[in-house]
């Protein structure tokens, strides 16, 4: 097919209600810049939302992680670039780039498949994205690795899941755990330290009403461990991987 792009960009501004309260555009905020420029290209490319919907199909995230080492502020505008960059079986991946004024600040990868809606479980796709993937970068091809169940029984705490929670799916949209386990931090700690990197894979879903208990292990040269437990049948919603960096004047401001 002719006049596809492989890469897409997208240009956000940053909103007043898209910010901490030093000013900078928080990290599930930059995920939704994210997700939303993955829906502009997979439509753009034939393979959207509308594509699969159609045939009762839908786009399911398996993975996020984002690296980022600037945080833009409100009123700047902060382009995202993606791409598809790989396949894997039936796992699809994308990949993506921030910029500031043309400044790279930032990184992010995700893993999707493709799912029944009706019988809620995975499809063979053989969705074709016209794009060359073994020239498509990858930026960070080993981002979901390491992830692992944290050794610990302790709930550090719990949350239910309410009806502003949940997606077009009816299940807890993937955002709201970044922030359950972002939120999960005190405001002292958020004061002092600036989440560089975040890694989560998704494994299972969540409706209204669950009750979800969060365990955090104990800082390895400032790395955290998540997961997040469904109370009712005790099984792994998702897990989760932090690294924060000690606050600066110059983190997450604008270079001279």
């Amino acid at each position: 097919m002719t006049g596809l792009k492989p890469v897409w960009a997208e240009a956000y501004s940053v909103h007043s209600y898209e910010v901490d309260r030093e000013g900078h555009v928080t990290a599930p905020h930059l995920c939704r810049y994210l997700q939303e420029t993955a829906y502009y290209h997979a439509e753009h490319l034939g393979v959207g939302h509308s594509v699969l919907s159609a045939s009762g199909r839908a786009w399911m995230l398996l993975g996020l992680a984002i690296r980022m080492d600037r945080y833009p502020r409100w009123h700047d505008t902060i382009t995202v670039r993606t791409w598809p960059s790989a396949r894997d079986r039936i796992y699809y991946h994308r990949d993506f780039r921030f910029f500031l004024e043309d400044e790279p600040v930032g990184i992010a990868t995700t893993k999707w498949i493709t799912v029944d809606i009706a019988k809620h479980r995975p499809c063979r796709a053989d969705l074709d994205f016209h794009i060359p993937y073994e020239r498509m970068e990858k930026v960070w091809p080993d981002a979901f690795d390491h992830l692992r169940t944290p050794e610990t029984e302790d709930i550090r705490r719990t949350v239910e899941a309410g009806y502003l929670d949940l997606d077009v799916n009816a299940h807890v949209n993937n955002i709201r755990f970044m922030e359950w386990i972002l939120d999960g931090f005190s405001a002292d700690f958020h004061q002092t330290r600036m989440l560089m990197e975040l890694a989560i894979r998704f494994q299972a879903e969540a409706v209204f009403g669950d009750r979800i208990h969060i365990r955090q292990t104990e800082p390895v040269a400032d790395r955290f461990e998540h997961s997040l437990i469904r109370e009712r049948d005790g099984r792994e919603t998702c897990r989760a991987c932090s690294f924060w960096a000690k606050k600066s004047k110059y983190c997450g401001e604008r270079k001279a």
